[in-house]
């Protein structure tokens, strides 16, 4: 804060100097970091990561809102918030176990151990169905003409888009069937599927 008198010393005014500053999401800032060496573009990071119902909503955004930070600073018990770190913390419900344990939810029974969000359980399922598709694609030979074919078919970003939402839109038989039985949940009350 500062202070400053008016030209008589009669009355004073206190204020504090604003440093110009700006804010973006956790999404748009994948691929900056913050830290305090020469060529760091930012030095630190105030982030709100909003309640816990909002990490079980957006799986894996409040690790990608730590992981821009290069140090977490030097913590000790007589010092809560350490001044070398690139990172600070604002908003609701924000601690070590908010941190470590985001992604769970209470348990079906009162007291009962915490269990991973549902969300979190199908991106489990769906990284494993690709990892799973990497690996057979990876022992799958070609023959030389199919690798030839695929070396040379080149795609504009339109026709990716199209493809890609016609997957989404009129998928083949047996991935509806696979995304019917394992990556659906069951209709809601309201009748749509979630």
């Amino acid at each position: 804060m500062h202070t400053v008198l008016c030209n008589r010393k009669c009355c004073s005014a206190k204020f504090c100097p604003l440093v110009p500053a700006w804010a973006t999401t956790i999404h748009k800032f994948q691929g900056f970091e913050a830290g305090f060496d020469e060529n760091d573009a930012f030095r630190y990071l105030i982030c709100d990561p909003g309640d816990t119902g909002w990490e079980q909503n957006c799986p894996g955004a409040l690790y990608t809102c730590i992981s821009r930070a290069k140090t977490m600073g030097t913590f000790s018990k007589s010092i809560k918030y350490p001044r070398d770190s690139a990172i600070y913390w604002r908003g609701s419900n924000i601690s070590m176990k908010r941190i470590t344990d985001g992604s769970l939810k209470m348990g079906k029974k009162k007291g009962g151990p915490k269990e991973k969000c549902l969300l979190i359980d199908k991106r489990e399922q769906w990284v494993n169905y690709l990892v799973s598709r990497n690996q057979n694609t990876k022992h799958t030979k070609y023959k030389q003409s199919t690798c030839e074919k695929l070396q040379r078919k080149r795609f504009t970003q339109q026709q990716l888009r199209e493809g890609i939402a016609g997957i989404i839109t009129s998928p083949n038989p047996s991935w509806l069937k696979l995304k019917k039985e394992q990556y659906m949940l069951e209709k809601s009350f309201f009748g749509n599927n979630v």
